[in-house]
């Protein structure tokens, strides 16, 4: 089937179109994403792709536009609101410019099914998971301080830093935050929404930037299977990548800059005309990839530099046409990164010294984080079918294909593994600086950098295993018998099974996800009390544990002061308010303390509570606290039975303070039922309720971390015994309707089973 705008007058169709798709990136934030979409596939010429590849290509082009014009209009100091009328005029001038013709005859309904079913695994099965991010985490606020300042200043190139921000956020590169930008000037949605937008959009195109990277590589099966297996990829849901958006949204522009190259190379090879052409959109998205994040982008050139040799290796001769390509493109691109963001570049010298054997980094900068890391992607969440695919996918290339250029790809693509594999080890081991690649920050960063090619082996070692299952059942069967299609059946039900794993610990990522955001309703409406209730020129002090406090700038405007440990003495002064998240928010090994709401509780004026968000007033004491916010906490508190268990979510709101609940570890192992107990990393944990009946005795069960560990247990600041048993009972009065704060205190961490109260 082919279809063609050749009617009547296809110019009036298309521009029609395009006014269409203008009108509509206005009214919602993920169609604003739409026009660039469009944008793009316009600019890419008829002759060179194929509808799919420039459904994929499209979008890179097009938000690579956008973020060229908005550094444009800062460098010229134009405000970035033109950047809408800028992108309308080019897609009507592109419009006129040429016909639009959508050549579909070459599209198969395989690929038209495979594809709808990766972008539903991809996109479609977390729709009931879709939170405005972030987790715990100083990557997503960092992005976050960056795009408010530039939404303040009107420019990329933003010149104040407040006090609360990070000072690296004035020279991270602006990429990613140039098309957040363009989300909110369009629709005038918060900058957590933007962010949740753009990464929907990223998941979406994720599938069909593999698929044609792997179709290109190998055949259009293989692109499916690849395709299909994004989303199911271990490291593709991997806690890590949801916070680390700049990081995440190059895997898909790395893809698209891969499939271009390779593309370029083909036609060096083939000598066709069209290799001008070819070169600039990869030069540009290159660029483009650079604007975003350099990580994605060291990696993409050490592959450009591994198939140089490889070409070299191949022919027997130094091709000066693809040294020249390689050259311009690298040097090229940086010095447009350093042209563009000369106003607030990086310091490359500084930026380009070897980090090793940071303290901060211990954990992950060893062998037995990357043996694990290597398991978990391999063998452990569902991935050991998958894992089994990965290695016949190598072995397969590495012995039997007879494609030369296919071969080369190939082999190019699994040094750049090896590559990576070696910067792991350099950094764990070995210590050699190589400029750039050593100060990538550590071990792990470096590893999810392969996450874009871990799908595009499997998918071909998939493809292998059920070409080889078709054979033999061909051999045995006979072509004619109608017993063929019940075990082609039967083997297409085997390969959803094997496949069931991986979606089912997807799916429990995304639970995960879905039950420790921390920008929800109840911190949205802490946001509009503070909005609606404090003076415009209050501050307020925050914990410095990434929860929803540093979130304060970006929905209120209010001016955040962090506290680095509980102790600090707090200043009574006018206008001066604490902020206190203590809904467990936190990450695994993290040595800094949080505030603790009940070192004020009882002191100063408690202003505001909401599910364990608490505000405190530091200018005025106890006695001025309005009893109706007493009563809600007590409302909140209230215990309809007689126990509380550490796993159980419904009866994480008791467990007020110190305990680790909001982090996709734990929510994770609680699910899978892998432990029994509420972490208190600290050895301190505080438990509050109120009862609906009297009791007379309390009934814990704890884990201890040492031997010989003590817990001492206080009940509303009056010690009534030390926990030495893992199972103790004491005695204690509990009264009907009254308020009991528990504080379990011991030097070492814990972890808290079960009260109950009898």
């Amino acid at each position: 089937m082919k279809l063609r705008f050749n009617s009547l007058n296809p110019k009036v169709m298309i521009v029609l179109l395009s006014i269409l798709t203008v009108l509509l990136a206005k009214l919602n934030p993920y169609l604003s994403l739409l026009l660039p979409w469009y944008l793009g596939f316009l600019m890419i010429s008829e002759e060179d792709f194929d509808f799919i590849e420039k459904l994929a290509l499209a979008p890179a082009l097009g938000l690579g536009v956008v973020i060229f014009i908005m550094h444009i209009l800062s460098w010229l100091k134009v405000s970035l609101r033109y950047s809408y009328p800028i992108i309308v005029l080019l897609v009507i001038a592109l419009s006129l410019a040429r016909e639009l013709k959508l050549e579909l005859s070459a599209i198969d309904r395989t690929t038209i099914f495979g594809l709808l079913i990766a972008v539903f695994l991809s996109v479609g099965i977390k729709i009931p998971f879709l939170h405005v991010p972030p987790y715990y985490g100083k990557d997503t606020i960092f992005h976050a301080y960056k795009l408010l300042e530039i939404m303040k200043e009107n420019s990329l190139f933003i010149s104040q830093i407040p006090s609360y921000a990070p000072i690296g956020i004035r020279t991270y590169p602006a990429g990613y935050h140039s098309i957040l930008a363009w989300i909110i000037l369009l629709t005038n949605i918060p900058i957590p929404t933007a962010m949740l937008c753009f990464r929907v959009f990223i998941w979406l195109l994720l599938p069909l930037a593999t698929f044609i990277v792997s179709s290109q590589m190998f055949n259009k099966q293989t692109g499916i299977l690849s395709s299909i297996l994004v989303p199911l990829t271990y490291l593709y849901y991997y806690y890590l990548h949801y916070t680390l958006f700049p990081a995440f949204s190059n895997y898909y522009f790395f893809l698209i800059a891969l499939f271009l190259y390779n593309q370029l190379l083909l036609e060096i090879e083939q000598k066709d005309g069209k290799i001008l052409r070819l070169f600039i959109l990869t030069f540009f998205i290159i660029t483009t990839m650079l604007l975003i994040h350099p990580y994605s982008y060291l990696l993409f050139q050490a592959y450009a530099g591994i198939t140089l040799v490889m070409f070299s290796l191949m022919n027997r001769r130094i091709d000066p046409t693809i040294i020249r390509i390689f050259i311009i493109q690298s040097i090229g691109s940086f010095l447009c990164y350093f042209l563009l963001e000369y106003p607030t570049k990086l310091d490359i010298i500084s930026h380009s010294r070897p980090i090793f054997n940071l303290p901060q980094y211990s954990l992950k900068d060893n062998l037995a984080w990357f043996n694990m890391a290597l398991s978990n992607t391999f063998i452990h969440n569902g991935q050991l079918f998958l894992g089994l695919c990965f290695i016949i996918g190598i072995l397969y290339m590495l012995l039997k294909c007879e494609d030369t250029i296919r071969l080369l790809f190939w082999n190019s693509l699994l040094l750049t593994v090896v590559y990576d594999i070696f910067l792991i080890l350099n950094k764990v081991h070995f210590h050699i600086p190589i400029p750039l690649y050593s100060s990538i920050w550590n071990a792990e960063r470096i590893y999810i950098l392969i996450t874009p090619i871990i799908p595009i082996i499997e998918g071909v070692g998939l493809y292998l295993i059920l070409q080889k299952a078709i054979s033999l059942i061909s051999i045995h069967i006979s072509p004619s018998c109608t017993i063929e299609k019940g075990l082609k059946t039967i083997l297409i039900v085997m390969l959803i099974s094997f496949l069931m794993p991986s979606l089912f610990y997807t799916l429990i990522i995304d639970i995960s996800f879905e039950k420790m955001h921390i920008l929800n309703h109840e911190s949205y409406s802490a946001f509009n009390w503070i909005n609606n209730s404090l003076p415009p020129n209050a501050s307020l002090i925050v914990s410095n544990t990434h929860d929803s406090g540093e979130w304060i700038p970006v929905f209120t405007g209010k001016i955040i002061i962090f506290s680095h440990n509980s102790d600090i003495p707090f200043r009574e002064s006018k206008n001066t308010y604490v902020y206190i998240d203590s809904r467990g928010i936190g990450a695994i090994g993290d040595n800094i303390v949080s505030l603790n709401p009940f070192e004020f509780f009882g002191k100063y004026e408690l202003l505001y509570f909401n599910s364990n968000i608490w505000i405190y007033n530091l200018s005025a004491t106890w006695n001025a606290t309005d009893p109706r916010v007493i009563e809600k906490l007590k409302e909140y508190y209230k215990l309809p039975k007689d126990d509380i268990i550490g796993t159980d979510f419904r009866d994480w709101k008791y467990l007020a303070y110190g305990f680790l609940l909001r982090n996709p570890v734990v929510i994770r192992g609680a699910i899978l039922n892998k432990w029994n107990f509420a972490f208190a990393p600290r050895g301190c944990g505080y438990i509050v309720f109120v009862p609906t009946q009297s009791y007379n005795n309390l009934f814990l069960k704890v884990i201890f971390s040492k031997q010989d560990q003590t817990i001492e247990i206080w009940v509303n600041n009056k010690k009534i015994g030390e926990i030495k048993n893992e199972t103790q009972t004491f005695r204690y009065e509990f009264k009907e309707n009254g308020l009991y704060i528990i504080e379990l205190e011991s030097e070492e961490p814990f972890g808290f089973i079960l009260l109950e109260l009898e």
